[in-house]
Parts: structure tokens; C-alpha cells; sequence
């Protein structure tokens, strides 16, 4: 079983990947494990600036994401879980 958080950025501008269809697997996961599903909705946004991260607010709060996770730490250019 996979029990790593999953979090979920989106914009309601993707047009190549629509918001509903992230939404549900959002829900879908949600609904079964609370506490590893998280979204969080960039408004004004497209796939273009997901694909090359355009945009400081996006970068910064995606990177701001990843250096809160307790289950991974980076370490040159390996992941490693925390407590190794």
C-alpha cells in the first residue's frame, strides 16, 4: 500500500488537463485516506506554466510543499527517507 501523501496542484485555465478530472482523483483519494490528500488551487494559471513553471508563485509554493514533507529529505541529488 502506497501512503505517501499525494499532493495536487491545479488550475481551473488547464485546458489539456481539466480541473474536474484532477478534482476527482482528488476526492476519490480523500475519501479514502484523509490525511495523504492535499490540493491546492492556482487561479489564472495554464498547463503551460505547470510544464515550465513560469511563475515564481507557482515555483515557490510547490517547492515550499516539498521542503515540508517529513517523509523525504534531499541529499545531493538522491532522495532518502528522514529517518535514514
Amino acid at each position: 500500500m502506497i501512503d505517501i501523501p499525494i499532493h495536487y496542484f491545479i488550475s481551473m485555465n488547464d485546458t489539456l488537463i481539466r480541473a474536474d478530472d484532477i478534482l476527482e482523483h482528488y476526492h476519490t483519494l480523500k475519501s479514502h485516506h484523509k490525511n495523504l490528500a492535499f490540493m491546492k488551487l492556482f487561479e489564472g494559471f495554464s498547463h503551460v506554466d505547470f510544464t515550465y513553471q513560469s511563475h515564481h508563485l507557482m515555483i515557490s509554493e510547490i517547492l515550499k510543499t516539498l521542503k515540508k514533507s517529513p517523509y523525504y529529505t534531499r541529499k545531493g541529488e538522491k532522495y532518502l527517507k528522514a529517518d535514514e
